[in-house]
């Protein structure tokens, strides 16, 4: 199969550019259209992204197929600063935020506005999960979000938007990616959209089958392990409904991984042994309007089975649900000034996993038979006050979340934004919070002593941008965080693995983004710095480098570009830098043997994972052979076959070495709509 890809590939260039044609496409924006740009992302409420009392970054489906992006990873890779992707355990794609490991509940991701973190541990599995064949664009708050969505906005937001009623039509695509060493991704979606007035629905189904990476790999323990057998299998659904004021939506999430389990690759054979991460969850809800006033009560309904195993020597079947009903209140009391409060309870609810056999004392279920499930409710009030006077535009809001089982908290923020003609600031004070929910506070040494608090961020961040011309844009932003408490996994006196509070982190650092769009030609660079001001946590404290974090660069630098040949066929070349990392990737040396014959060992050395630089480039051609709707792409992906390895985010008593990021591949794209 490869070789009849590189075969084709100069066939395929060739077909493509000779068939273009002069026709305008009414999906791409200008620059200013860009910036002018209404999210609701940080507020709840659509505002133009210049004066959003956030960090924010929109990527639209035209970007996203414009760079040949296979799926969200690409896109935080290529053009989200302040993002980076890490592993753990079980060998997936996790991301960590401006230099906090950020893999357990520290940041909230959506799927048209339904949160689909697993509730046990709060994390989301990102490698080949979230495909852009279906997604009309992706909303990113680079900092907190407590304050509008609660415990696990921590750090930030991710809302993936599916294409919807907007953007009316049928559509149905396809992606087929080989790789240097095994076959690496196939992908089928399709999807309609209609607005018939009073009903307005939408349908996006999406499925494939593809691969971690295709590259080899080295356990910490010295096994060499071929990841192409790494597979991973996504089917996914979506459906959006409103009729009237009433509305109703449904997602459906469906991901198998290979359970990377290395530190017994003996007893655990990975390739044989499937993770299962699926999530059902319902909404509905619905708006009265009346004049200035209006109020949305909903309710919602979310059933997951995260990290479930039943192979092998683990059997972890795990099903959790969450029980959400509330109501918001939107009131313009002028033009100038708007109001939202609201309130929003749930009952969340971790049930007996049958024939548990992980290590002791890990969950409270096991030490009681007569216990078969664990449930906590948590109620929340929030409120957000707007202003736009003819100096500043002010936002103030605070959320007050009480629960059973960690008592409450308050998440305040202010901002303060202006957008003159060309040149725009912010600036945003706030605190947020991660709750220890799911099973968490269930996995300590002491079943009788809880002793974990919720984690509270202090964040300060300002924002300035400036439009240098119709074409050039540049925008700044500076951030500093201090996290109080967080909650840090660690093994226990009795090797089990627990969590609890842990020593104070700090992080600060800036990001920036300068951007030039023209008729022809567009480009959009990012670059983001972060330090560590504080390192309190003994599990995060990299020997001989203060500032920085295990698995996480400190420097981070993307460029996107294009060249459009005509207004069908355009070049896209990109690329992504990560900078230098620190992880430990494996065993000390053996020195000796204790009185049972086991090896003593000297401490794990420090590696320095170096600075490397991911090139890709993507045609991309519409209106194939004539026919409207219709387009194709080609991308080739990690051009030089660079090696990019993703480390773990801490210091494990039981760690895992990097896994690499796919080599080169070569990917075509077919699409139609209509």
């Amino acid at each position: 199969m490869r070789k009849n890809i590189h075969q084709w590939c100069p066939l395929l260039l060739v077909l493509m550019a000779s068939q273009a044609l002069w026709a305008a496409d009414e999906n791409e924006l200008s620059l200013s259209d860009l910036l002018n740009l209404k999210v609701s992302v940080a507020t709840r409420k659509d505002m133009h992204i210049r004066e959003t009392p956030g960090i924010v970054t929109v990527i639209t489906r035209e970007q996203m197929l414009d760079m040949g992006a296979r799926d969200v990873v690409d896109v935080l890779l290529r053009m989200v600063p302040g993002y980076g992707v890490v592993t753990e355990i079980e060998g997936g794609q996790l991301l960590s935020i401006r230099g906090i490991n950020s893999v357990e509940g520290k940041f909230l991701v959506m799927v048209d506005g339904l949160d689909i973190n697993e509730e046990k541990f709060g994390i989301t599995q990102f490698a080949r999960h979230f495909p852009v064949n279906t997604l009309d664009r992706i909303e990113i708050v680079r900092g907190p979000g407590s304050s509008v969505y609660g415990g696990y906005a921590a750090l930030g937001v991710i809302n993936i938007l599916t294409r919807s009623a907007s953007r009316p039509g049928s559509y149905v695509n396809m992606d087929i990616e080989q790789g240097g060493r095994a076959f690496l991704n196939r992908t089928l979606a399709a999807g309609v959209a209609k607005d018939e007035g009073d009903l307005a629905y939408s349908a996006n189904v999406v499925a494939s089958r593809s691969l971690i990476t295709d590259q080899k790999a080295t356990t910490y323990y010295g096994d060499e392990i071929d990841l192409k057998d790494s597979q991973l299998e996504l089917a996914n659904m979506t459906l959006n409904v409103k009729y009237k004021g009433t509305y109703a939506k449904a997602l459906v999430d469906l991901y198998r991984a290979p359970f990377l389990y290395f530190d017994e690759p003996d007893i655990a054979p990975w390739q044989h042994i499937r993770e299962r991460w699926d999530t059902y969850q319902v909404e509905t809800g619905h708006e009265w309007t009346s004049g200035a006033l209006k109020i949305t009560p909903f309710i919602n309904y979310k059933l997951q089975y995260p990290y479930w195993v039943d192979q092998g020597p683990y059997w972890y079947r795990n099903k959790v649900d969450r029980k959400t009903g509330g109501v918001t209140l939107h009131y313009d009391w002028t033009d100038k000034t708007n109001m939202i409060v609201g309130y929003q309870g749930f009952i969340h609810t971790t049930y007996r996993s049958p024939k548990l056999n992980l290590a002791a004392n890990e969950e409270i279920l096991k030490k009681n038979e007569e216990i078969d499930h664990i449930s906590y409710r948590n109620d929340s009030l929030f409120l957000q006050l707007m202003n736009d006077n003819d100096w500043v535009k002010l936002t103030a809001g605070v959320r007050y979340d009480k629960t059973d089982l960690h008592g409450d908290f308050f998440a305040p923020r202010v901002g303060f934004t202006r957008a003159w003609q060309d040149f725009h600031a912010k600036y945003m004070l706030s605190q947020s919070f991660r709750v220890p929910g799911g099973i968490i506070p269930n996995r300590v040494e002491d079943s009788n002593n809880y002793g974990i608090k919720p984690e509270t961020t202090r964040n300060h961040e300002l924002e300035v941008g400036y439009r240098f011309s119709d074409t050039l844009w540049g925008v700044v932003s500076v951030f500093d965080h201090l996290v109080h408490r967080p909650i840090v996994y660690f093994t226990g006196p009795s090797g089990a693995g627990i969590y609890g509070n842990g020593g104070d982190l700090g992080s600060r650092g800036f990001e920036s983004e300068l951007r030039f769009q023209s008729s022809q030609v567009f480009a959009t660079f990012t670059y983001a710095y972060y330090q560590l001001t504080l390192n309190d946590e003994p599990s995060a404290q990299v020997p001989g480098h203060d500032q920085a974090a295990y698995g996480q660069a400190q420097h981070k630098a993307g460029l996107v570009t294009g060249y459009k040949v005509n207004r069908e066929f355009s070049v896209n070349p990109s690329l992504s830098l990560v900078g230098e990392r620190f992880a430990f990737t494996e065993q000390g040396p053996e020195v000796g043997t204790d009185a049972s014959g086991d090896p003593i060992r000297d401490p794990a050395p420090l590696q320095k994972l170096p600075l490397t630089t991911l090139l890709n480039v993507n045609l991309r051609h519409s209106n194939l052979f004539q026919t409207q709707g219709l387009e194709a792409s080609f991308a080739v992906q990690n051009l030089t076959d660079a090696r990019l390895e993703i480390a773990q985010p801490y210091q494990a008593k039981y760690p895992v070495g990097p896994i690499p990021f796919p080599g080169r591949s070569y990917m075509l794209r077919t699409q139609y709509e209509f």
